[in-house]
């Protein structure tokens, strides 16, 4: 893909969304077309791992691929509807997998609408295997929140840091994540969304000791989004962090959001941990909608043991 092929795919994922669901049976079908930066901020994290398919010059399907360290996922990946059936969604699969594959990805995988039939019947095919719903969650920006001079910890903000500091954070991240131990690395992430000036990334300080992170989007994904969200594109909290711990990070979250007059707040929770749920939910964030995380099998999800979040979309 070069970005000379964005605009095309941009729309040609517009129609193929929109007749997915018609086909699903959904009240509301029009999925509008995304911010032209958002997909050229996939392009750019993963030039490689971008395909068009072309007939005579016309762009009739295009995919996306992302590598976060050793996890590796893909999405959009759409076919113009008046081309379906003829082979063109799977070749750009296959492509996906093998690229994937290639890069050293120990985890393969994507998120889909859990009552499309015909894309489970698709996926499933080619070798992927349900894991786990991620269900959406939502909670809006209360109107008072706690000074962040009661926070028992410091937040530093990415976007105001020095190219040193700005290394010395991802480190900090990257090592947080390795407490993880499941391979997955922001760096790409969090440098893009600071590029293309998308969103922010916050790291969680106390005393001396890094304990958290979020990764978030503040600006809207499509063109039509009326809706003011902050969305947790990524999320982690050092293991050895109590429960009751939680609020002051949401706390923090929740004050970006409210500088930025956004009046709510956007989680995906890859629903593996009951105990995360619940959490959650004492939290007053509620369930809006879900989609279906599936795998290919050989390369699943090695699930941390303590509190992650992230969204393969």
């Amino acid at each position: 893909m070069q970005p000379s092929d964005l605009q095309q795919a941009n729309g040609l994922i517009s129609r193929a969304f929109s007749q997915g669901r018609i086909d699903d049976g959904y009240a509301i079908t029009d999925v509008p077309m995304c911010r032209p930066d958002f997909l050229a901020m996939y392009l750019q994290q993963c030039p490689q791992g971008c395909f068009v398919y072309k007939e005579v010059g016309q762009l009739r399907g295009a995919a996306f691929c992302h590598i976060w360290g050793k996890t590796g996922w893909f999405g959009p990946l759409a076919v113009a509807p008046e081309r379906h059936h003829l082979g063109i969604g799977k070749q750009l699969l296959h492509t996906c997998i093998e690229f994937l594959q290639t890069a050293g990805c120990k985890t393969i995988g994507l998120e889909t609408n859990p009552r499309s039939s015909r894309n489970i019947g698709f996926y499933g095919k080619s070798g992927f295997v349900p894991s786990v719903l991620s269900i959406d969650m939502i909670k809006p920006v209360p109107s008072k929140l706690i000074n962040s001079d009661e926070q028992p910890h410091s937040t530093i903000r990415y976007s105001t840091l020095s190219l040193n500091g700005k290394k010395e954070f991802r480190f900090q991240i990257w090592n947080l994540m390795q407490m993880a131990g499941n391979g997955t690395d922001y760096t790409n992430l969090i440098e893009s969304i600071d590029s293309f000036k998308l969103g922010e990334s916050l790291l969680f300080r106390r005393k001396d000791t890094s304990i958290g992170f979020a990764v978030l989007q503040t600006k809207p994904t499509q063109v039509e989004e009326q809706n003011a969200l902050l969305r947790i594109i990524a999320f982690y909290a050092h293991p050895q962090t109590p429960d009751n711990y939680f609020p002051y990070f949401f706390t923090d979250i929740l004050s970006m959001a409210q500088i930025l007059k956004l009046d709510r707040v956007l989680l995906r929770l890859p629903a593996y941990s009951p105990r995360t749920f619940e959490l959650l939910l004492n939290q007053n964030f509620r369930v809006i909608s879900s989609d279906l995380r599936l795998t290919l099998k050989g390369y699943p999800e090695i699930i941390a043991p303590h509190f992650h979040l992230n969204r393969w979309v």
